[in-house]
């Protein structure tokens, strides 16, 4: 069996978690598999690697906790998915990311 090949991250790894068979990444990369909207946390499904949104994080992920219905993700970004009220701490719901109160 061939492994699927595919376009590596282009920075730092900080978090990994697993959720189904789901794997998240988050870290100081802007570019995984050559999506242009998986900035600082991306998403890998077995095969090839997808973006949490189409509006990227503007900075750094350092963890990511994953819970019934989506997962946490807390770090250096002030803009979560166009969101700026998702500072340092917002929730990826699965198609859209969510501010934690005043983040």
């Amino acid at each position: 069996m061939e492994r699927a090949r595919t376009q590596p991250l282009n920075g730092v790894v900080y978090a990994i978690a697993i959720s189904g068979t789901d794997v998240y990444v988050g870290g100081a990369f802007t570019d995984a598999g050559g999506d242009e909207n998986a900035d600082y946390i991306a998403r890998w499904d077995g095969s090839q690697w997808h973006a949490l949104g189409t509006t990227p994080m503007d900075n750094t992920v350092l963890v990511i906790s994953p819970t019934t219905g989506g997962i946490y993700a807390g770090g250096l970004f002030n803009n979560a998915g166009g969101i700026p009220e998702a500072d340092k701490i917002a929730f990826w719901n699965g198609a859209a990311w969510q501010a934690l109160g005043g983040g």
